[in-house]
Protein backbone atom coordinates (compact mmCIF):
# COMPACT_ATOMS: atom_id res chain seq x y z
CA UNK A 1 0.00 0.00 0.00
CA UNK A 2 2.76 2.43 0.89
CA UNK A 3 4.52 1.57 -2.32
CA UNK A 4 1.37 2.33 -4.34
CA UNK A 5 1.08 5.74 -2.70
CA UNK A 6 4.72 6.50 -3.48
CA UNK A 7 4.15 5.62 -7.12
CA UNK A 8 1.12 7.85 -7.56
CA UNK A 9 1.83 10.95 -9.55
CA UNK A 10 1.08 14.43 -8.31
CA UNK A 11 -2.19 15.98 -9.49
CA UNK A 12 -1.68 17.69 -12.84
CA UNK A 13 -4.74 19.94 -12.63
CA UNK A 14 -7.21 21.22 -10.09
CA UNK A 15 -9.78 18.58 -11.05
CA UNK A 16 -7.36 15.80 -10.10
CA UNK A 17 -6.56 17.61 -6.86
CA UNK A 18 -10.27 18.04 -6.14
CA UNK A 19 -10.99 14.38 -6.90
CA UNK A 20 -8.17 13.15 -4.69
CA UNK A 21 -8.48 15.50 -1.72
CA UNK A 22 -11.85 17.24 -1.57
CA UNK A 23 -14.45 14.95 -3.16
CA UNK A 24 -13.71 11.88 -0.99
CA UNK A 25 -13.92 13.94 2.19
CA UNK A 26 -17.18 15.59 1.10
CA UNK A 27 -18.59 12.17 0.19
CA UNK A 28 -17.62 10.83 3.62
CA UNK A 29 -19.33 13.78 5.31
CA UNK A 30 -22.42 13.39 3.12
CA UNK A 31 -22.75 9.68 3.87
CA UNK A 32 -22.18 10.23 7.57
CA UNK A 33 -24.79 12.98 7.76
CA UNK A 34 -27.35 10.87 5.87
CA UNK A 35 -26.83 7.60 7.73
CA UNK A 36 -25.96 8.45 11.35
CA UNK A 37 -28.63 7.83 13.93
CA UNK A 38 -26.64 9.38 16.78
CA UNK A 39 -24.46 12.38 17.52
CA UNK A 40 -20.85 12.61 16.40
CA UNK A 41 -18.01 12.82 18.87
CA UNK A 42 -15.59 15.75 18.80
CA UNK A 43 -12.87 13.32 17.66
CA UNK A 44 -14.96 12.08 14.71
CA UNK A 45 -15.86 15.64 13.79
CA UNK A 46 -12.25 16.81 13.97
CA UNK A 47 -11.15 13.95 11.70
CA UNK A 48 -13.84 14.70 9.11
CA UNK A 49 -13.20 18.44 9.08
CA UNK A 50 -9.41 18.30 9.39
CA UNK A 51 -9.36 20.47 12.51
CA UNK A 52 -8.18 19.70 16.03
CA UNK A 53 -10.44 18.17 18.62
CA UNK A 54 -9.79 21.19 20.85
CA UNK A 55 -11.04 23.47 18.05
CA UNK A 56 -14.20 21.35 17.79
CA UNK A 57 -14.70 21.59 21.57
CA UNK A 58 -14.18 25.36 21.50
CA UNK A 59 -16.66 25.77 18.63
CA UNK A 60 -19.20 23.59 20.45
CA UNK A 61 -18.79 25.71 23.56
CA UNK A 62 -19.22 28.93 21.54
CA UNK A 63 -22.47 27.51 20.16
CA UNK A 64 -23.66 26.35 23.59
CA UNK A 65 -23.90 22.79 22.31
CA UNK A 66 -23.27 19.60 24.24
CA UNK A 67 -23.77 17.32 21.25
CA UNK A 68 -22.79 17.35 17.61
CA UNK A 69 -25.92 16.73 15.62
CA UNK A 70 -26.35 17.58 11.94
CA UNK A 71 -27.01 21.29 12.53
CA UNK A 72 -24.11 21.65 14.96
CA UNK A 73 -21.79 19.79 12.61
CA UNK A 74 -22.45 22.21 9.76
CA UNK A 75 -22.18 25.18 12.10
CA UNK A 76 -18.77 23.90 13.20
CA UNK A 77 -17.82 23.26 9.57
CA UNK A 78 -18.73 26.82 8.65
CA UNK A 79 -16.54 28.21 11.45
CA UNK A 80 -13.63 25.75 11.31
CA UNK A 81 -10.12 26.73 10.32
CA UNK A 82 -9.27 24.00 7.79
CA UNK A 83 -9.13 24.49 4.04
CA UNK A 84 -12.23 22.30 3.69
CA UNK A 85 -14.14 24.37 6.24
CA UNK A 86 -13.11 27.53 4.39
CA UNK A 87 -14.52 26.13 1.14
CA UNK A 88 -17.82 25.40 2.84
CA UNK A 89 -17.96 28.83 4.49
CA UNK A 90 -17.29 30.66 1.23
CA UNK A 91 -19.82 28.46 -0.62
CA UNK A 92 -22.43 29.38 2.00
CA UNK A 93 -21.50 33.07 1.82
CA UNK A 94 -22.38 33.24 -1.86
CA UNK A 95 -25.55 31.22 -1.36
CA UNK A 96 -24.57 27.96 -3.09
CA UNK A 97 -25.79 29.14 -6.48
CA UNK A 98 -26.83 26.76 -9.23
CA UNK A 99 -24.62 28.72 -11.64
CA UNK A 100 -21.13 29.91 -10.74
CA UNK A 101 -19.24 32.81 -12.29
CA UNK A 102 -15.48 32.73 -12.59
CA UNK A 103 -15.32 35.18 -9.66
CA UNK A 104 -17.42 32.78 -7.55
CA UNK A 105 -15.11 29.87 -8.32
CA UNK A 106 -12.01 31.93 -7.62
CA UNK A 107 -13.43 33.06 -4.29
CA UNK A 108 -14.70 29.67 -3.11
CA UNK A 109 -11.57 27.72 -4.02
CA UNK A 110 -9.01 30.43 -3.30
CA UNK A 111 -7.62 30.47 -6.82
CA UNK A 112 -6.41 33.69 -8.44
CA UNK A 113 -9.19 35.29 -10.50
CA UNK A 114 -7.17 35.62 -13.76
CA UNK A 115 -6.33 31.91 -13.60
CA UNK A 116 -9.99 30.99 -13.21
CA UNK A 117 -11.12 33.38 -15.96
CA UNK A 118 -8.59 31.80 -18.32
CA UNK A 119 -9.81 28.32 -17.33
CA UNK A 120 -13.41 29.33 -18.09
CA UNK A 121 -12.30 30.61 -21.50
CA UNK A 122 -10.31 27.44 -22.27
CA UNK A 123 -13.29 25.30 -21.21
CA UNK A 124 -15.54 27.39 -23.45
CA UNK A 125 -17.99 28.36 -20.72
CA UNK A 126 -19.10 31.71 -19.36
CA UNK A 127 -20.80 30.19 -16.31
CA UNK A 128 -20.39 26.84 -14.60
CA UNK A 129 -22.67 24.40 -12.83
CA UNK A 130 -21.73 21.39 -10.76
CA UNK A 131 -21.70 19.48 -14.05
CA UNK A 132 -19.36 21.83 -15.92
CA UNK A 133 -17.02 22.75 -13.04
CA UNK A 134 -14.85 19.68 -13.78
CA UNK A 135 -14.25 21.06 -17.30
CA UNK A 136 -13.06 24.32 -15.77
CA UNK A 137 -11.01 22.61 -13.06
CA UNK A 138 -9.17 20.51 -15.68
CA UNK A 139 -7.90 23.75 -17.22
CA UNK A 140 -6.22 24.88 -14.00
CA UNK A 141 -2.72 23.45 -13.67
CA UNK A 142 -1.46 22.60 -10.20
Amino acid sequence: MLRQRALRRAPQNFQELYESMVAPRLAMIDISMKTRQFALTPLETSAMLMISESEVNRLMQERGSDIIDRATFFSIMKAGSSWLCGLYKRECEIGSPYVYTSDDVAYIYGIEEPVVREAFAKAGVSEATQYTLPLVFRQIET
